[in-house]
């Protein structure tokens, strides 16, 4: 094949064009052009013409002979000529073709001659008459649809040719009217250039032995304007056959808004189904050999015909195979081409959707066996025949059943020319027990294709997940161990890699992990996440990643999961898991308005199936009914009866010593649980409510951490040189203040209707002497008034404005607890309550703050929203009267006179004469 060299052919240009600017769009559409003459005929010129109902050129070309149906001498298809004409119903002009004649010398030469396929002949395909096609089809390829397959054309698309995509996706707002015009070309005339149907097979080698062709797989590239071609065509057609509903329901291969997880689903619903009802569930897995490279041409055109394609949209398709050479790429270069007459064109976009046409009307085969066929239901319809591509899975509810399809599989694909393997075709038997029987069959049960026994396995692979027995506990959790063991291999071929490249950086080497190795362990996560979230113990897939977790970093297994997540910065995989399933549930739930979507069909009968009930701990719990009991409205809640504790408020304020009254006993899943006298709730500590200081034990316990803050405040503030006054204030309001003021709005006014000093607030004075030198002696008037600060009463009644302002506005929505609170505290405080008593609620402790008699009436209309700033300025006036009275102490008192000694008596004196 003689070929234009892009480089060439720009050095070229830009030697006829010495003063233009380098345009890589101007030069991109001349080598079109070029291609274009090459192409169609060697005389012809794409002109660029100006049309007053488009704002691009239109690319003219010659006239050719009447619309006559001929035959290319080189291609051996029939071919229509047609004029160039202007059409007012899209966005460009139709371009006629002249002549069909290939340019010469397109393909690498090939020492032995190929023959051209004979030509086919459209309406002797099938018996069935050819469908009228739809306008839709036939109707010309406009610049939106090039827009649109240039969109779905990745950049680094492998191609053959000097030609590249993203060369043209450079170009594309110059060169789509000319693709345009050309496709639409090539579209109405019925041939299809040469160039563009080459294909080069690159062989890749699967496994086992490497001189055994069959353990290749071929990997075709061909030219880059056909792949754009095929995509604008396979848009147009794929829309066509789903806007009329002409696929099969059960073929969810290369199909929009289908995806392998769907028929995975499908296949669980339908096992735990058959589990609720006590019944087998009989499965055949069916492997074709060679399925895209077996379709028979004459057959597959038959098929187009009975699903309505016909016309130009037909005549195209089969331009594209009129003539189909290819060749093998080896260490060599290529190989001299041959021409391939059977099965679908591989590498081509098209490929798939025609043989999931060819394949569609497998689905009506098996459903009219009736009742022989035994199809299983899901919410009352009957499930056809799954398939994704050439994945087939045959269902039934009974060994005849499965036999009487088997059966007709045979003579389908005789009529349809297709092998299958029986050797690696399995027949797997989903029991209600969950046993796999150990391969043994039951009486009367036999399965057989073409006179060949089939296995019958106690698991099979499909669509990448290996399914086994539905276990009670776990229920498809033996999927994940299947995949562990991939993912760990996918690991260390990782790791290996990347110290051949130089990748040793740990952020490279967990960019790595995610792009290549937590794919696969994540893999149908949809389908067996929520069992594996289930079990208590962690699972083998998630063990993987905690693995390299700690290798990357160099730990020892002795560090715990928690904290090698941490110090990379990583979620566990359950995270991701527990993403993929909330948006599977959200897919479900859109399917499920689809009456045509088996996969809605499977999500209702789950449902329903929830709906009877099941137990998780026996096992009989279906997919949906473990979902919502894990994961759903973030319910994933595991209690640990250890830590739960009871606490009793008692009416007198006493803890009771965790003793319990007669017939008082709590328990929970058998455990019993713990009596407290205080607990822990949302950062604050409760103990039983004190009838002079309410809850002001709270403030006791924030002391403490208060405490434990400064220390560690001003332990670090000493080691980063943080030494100065202003500094350390300024630390202690950010790092301290917080700790020592948590929850004041509940505890503030038990505090403040104090008189001593709260422990919160020694700690605050603590510092403020602390920080200046100052000896304890030091008034706290003094020590705040040197350093400009105000006692941290002030900042609590601040909180406590904002929450009552807080709670009036609560009161007005009736569906707040909040409010209903405030309400009753309100109405509690009406009822009466005395302060030294002990029985004043918290409203009438906070008026009692605020210094503001409770009202007398029963309505709401006294409250109004407190000026805050007022508030605080009545505060700290009463502060500072507090400091500046004079403080009387009690007077000394005075030591009380000796009484006089009693007078010695005549003895004492007699003595104390003596003495002297």
């Amino acid at each position: 094949m003689q070929r234009t060299d892009a480089r060439k052919f720009f050095k070229q240009w830009q030697r006829e064009h010495p003063k233009s600017p380098i345009d890589a769009a101007t030069w991109l559409r001349h080598f079109v052009n070029l291609q274009l003459k090459r192409t169609f005929q060697p005389t012809a010129s794409l002109t660029a013409t100006s049309n007053p109902a488009t704002s691009h050129p239109t690319a003219a070309i010659p006239s050719c002979s009447p619309p006559t149906a001929t035959v290319c001498p080189s291609s051996s298809h029939p071919t229509t000529a047609v004029p160039a004409t202007s059409n007012p119903t899209t966005s460009h002009p139709t371009a006629a073709i002249s002549s069909c004649s290939p340019s010469a010398a397109t393909v690498p030469s090939s020492s032995q001659p190929t023959t051209a396929p004979p030509a086919i002949n459209p309406a002797t395909c099938h018996s069935t008459p050819l469908s009228t096609a739809s306008s839709e089809l036939d109707s010309d390829i406009s610049v939106a649809d090039v827009h649109a397959a240039l969109d779905k054309l990745s950049s680094s698309s492998a191609c053959l040719g000097p030609l590249k995509a993203v060369l043209i996706k450079a170009g594309r707002d110059a060169l789509t009217p000319v693709l345009a015009a050309l496709f639409n070309a090539v579209f109405r005339s019925g041939c299809f250039p040469p160039e563009w149907s080459l294909g080069a097979i690159t062989p890749i080698h699967k496994k086992g032995d490497t001189a055994d062709p069959n353990n290749y797989r071929g990997i075709t590239v061909g030219h880059i304007l056909g792949k754009l071609y095929a995509l604008a065509i396979n848009t147009r057609l794929n829309t066509w056959l789903e806007t009329q509903g002409l696929r099969a329901r059960g073929q969810a291969g290369f199909r929009q808004g289908y995806r392998t997880v769907d028929n995975c689903f499908i296949l669980r619903a339908l096992a735990e189904r058959a589990r609720s009802r006590g019944v087998k569930l009989y499965l055949c897995a069916v492997d074709f050999e060679k399925a895209f490279d077996s379709v028979d041409r004459p057959l597959l055109w038959a098929a187009l015909q009975r699903a309505g394609i016909g016309g130009t949209m037909l005549q195209a398709i089969q331009a594209m195979y009129a003539d189909v050479p290819v060749c093998v790429r080896t260490e060599e270069g290529l190989s001299g081409c041959f021409q391939s007459v059977l099965g679908v064109k591989q590498g081509c976009p098209l490929s798939p959707l025609l043989f999931g046409i060819f394949l569609d009307d497998f689905e009506g085969h098996i459903q009219q066996l009736g009742d022989a066929a035994a199809l299983p239901q899901l919410a009352g319809r009957t499930v056809p025949p799954l398939l994704f591509a050439d994945d087939m899975f045959l269902l039934s509810s009974s060994a005849s059943g499965l036999q009487a399809q088997l059966h007709a599989l045979q003579d389908y694909c005789n009529a349809k020319k297709l092998t299958v393997n029986a050797k690696k075709t399995q027949v797997m038997i989903m029991r209600p027990g969950g046993g796999s029987g150990n391969g043994k069959l039951a009486a009367g049960e036999s399965f057989e294709y073409a006179g060949l026994p089939l296995e019958v396995a106690s698991s099979t692979k499909y669509l990448g997940l290996t399914f086994s027995q539905l276990s009670k506990q776990h229920g498809f959790a033996s999927c994940a161990d299947v995949l562990a063991k991939a993912g760990r291999q996918a690991m260390f071929a990782m790791r290996r890699r990347a110290w051949e490249l130089g990748a040793c950086l740990v952020e490279q080497q967990c960019m790595l992990f995610d792009v290549f190795v937590k794919p696969v362990l994540s893999y149908g996560c949809e389908l067996w996440g929520v069992d594996v979230l289930l079990r208590p113990d962690c699972s083998s897939v998630e063990r993987v990643h905690r693995w390299f977790c700690r290798r990357v970093q160099g730990l020892p297994k002795q560090v715990t999961a928690a904290i090698s997540l941490a110090e990379l910065g990583r979620q566990p995989l359950q995270s991701f898991w527990i993403q993929q399933l909330v948006r599977f549930w959200n897919r479900l739930q859109n399917s499920a308005a689809d009456e045509d979507r088996v996969l809605g069909w499977a999500f209702k009968d789950n449902l329903e199936l929830m709906r009877e009930g099941g137990d998780l701990a026996a096992g009989s719990a279906c997919w949906s009914r473990r979902w919502l009991h894990d994961y759903c409205n973030a319910k994933k809640l595991t209690v640990n009866a250890k830590k739960t504790q009871v606490m009793i408020m008692r009416p007198g304020g006493g803890s009771g010593n965790g003793k319990l009254a007669a017939g008082e006993s709590f328990e929970y899943a058998g455990l019993p649980l713990e009596v407290a006298s205080s607990t822990k709730y949302l950062g604050l500590t409760f103990s039983q409510l004190s009838k002079q200081h309410g809850f002001a034990s709270c403030a006791d316990v924030l002391a403490k951490a208060g405490r434990q803050a400064m220390f560690a405040m001003r332990r670090r503030a000493w080691e980063l040189g943080a030494c100065l006054v202003e500094q350390q204030c300024m630390l202690f309001d950010v790092f301290v203040k917080p700790v020592l003021s948590y929850g004041c709005e509940l505890w503030g006014v038990d505090v403040l209707l104090r008189p001593d000093c709260s422990s919160v607030e020694r700690v605050h004075r603590w510092f403020c002497r602390r920080v200046q030198g100052l000896p304890k002696q030091v008034t706290a008037a003094i020590s705040l008034a040197e350093l400009g600060r105000q006692p941290l009463q002030s900042f609590w009644i601040q909180q406590l404005v904002r929450f009552w302002n807080r709670l009036q506005n609560s009161a007005a929505d009736e569906d707040r607890v909040l409010g209903w609170a405030f309400k009753d505290n309100l109405e509690l405080m009406r009822e009466g309550g005395d302060l030294a008593a002990g029985s004043a609620c918290w409203s009438r402790r906070w008026l009692h703050v605020l210094q503001s008699a409770p009202p007398a009436s029963g309505t709401l209309e006294w409250l109004t929203e407190l000026d805050e700033a007022a508030v605080i300025e009545r505060a700290a006036a009463a502060y500072l009267r507090k400091c500046l009275e004079p403080k009387t102490r009690p007077l000394p008192k005075t030591p009380a006179q000796d009484p006089p000694p009693p007078a010695p008596s005549c003895t004492n004196k007699l003595r104390h004469f003596r003495g002297l």
